[in-house]
């Protein structure tokens, strides 16, 4: 399966119909972290640098992964495409909101980070002709903080294919989910209308949590093995995987 076969079945209506475009125009930083103060960009980007430094390259290294092309699923203005950029070739960092890679765009150009590419799903053509062809190059696909807000399944599964296509032979994917175990109250508040709802519960910014079982199930239906599995049942539930090998604990 190709990066072009993957992109020709994304349904259009869940591009389109995504709210991220117009929460990046409000406000990109407070919205892609919530847990920090309103404004304080010094503490986003510093976070971004210590997840990279801390969490991402340890990874990395203790895996022997190869370091020419790394790619961000959800990269929004760059918190982590940017770091990652000092430690990788290349970066290509993937969004649903156009305006999040204009704005990447933008920083980039200011920090004259010249190894980062950026492209708005939304905008990419089904022959991705203006793309540099990932299938079966990229060395590290990461994702975090992103798949926790997609309500349909179906999306996850087609970037599931698209890291399976874009993996290389030895590459690592590094995904993020919430897999704590459903509650009344969770329940409760999914079926709960927007409007009574404090902005962060709201539709397409709140976390959707996913049954491990019916992740792991996806993986092995796109060849993705796990590596390892790390923070089982949490918020942070962090799954590494590689391509077309031994499943691990």
């Amino acid at each position: 399966m190709s990066v072009t076969d993957i992109k020709e079945s994304v349904p259009t209506s869940l591009v389109t119909e995504s709210p991220w475009h117009n929460f990046a125009a409000q406000d990109a930083y407070t919205y892609i972290l919530t847990g920090i103060q309103r404004g304080d960009r010094q503490e986003f980007w510093a976070s971004g640098e210590h997840t990279v430094r801390d969490e991402l390259l340890p990874i990395i290294e203790q895996l022997g992964v190869e370091r020419h092309t790394a790619l961000e699923i959800g990269c929004g203005v760059g918190r982590l495409l940017f770091p990652m950029s000092k430690h990788f070739e290349k970066v290509v960092g993937l969004d649903i909101a156009p305006e999040m890679i204009r704005q990447a765009r933008l920083l980039a150009s200011e920090r004259r980070i010249a190894n980062a590419d950026l492209f708005s799903i939304s905008q990419l053509d089904p022959s991705l002709s203006h793309v540099p062809n990932l299938n079966s190059r990229v060395d590290f696909i990461y994702s975090l903080l992103v798949f926790q807000h997609i309500e349909e399944f179906a999306f996850i599964e087609k970037y599931l294919g698209l890291v399976r296509a874009c993996l290389s032979r030895m590459g690592v994917a590094y995904l993020q989910f919430d897999t704590r175990t459903e509650t009344p109250l969770y329940r409760l508040k999914n079926i709960l209308p927007d409007s009574i709802l404090p902005p962060y519960l709201r539709r397409g910014i709140r976390r959707i949590r996913r049954r491990p079982s019916d992740l792991e199930r996806s993986f092995k239906k796109f060849g993705l093995a796990i590596t390892k599995n790390i923070g089982q049942l949490s918020k942070y539930h962090c799954y590494v995987l590689r391509a077309g090998q031994s499943c691990g604990g």
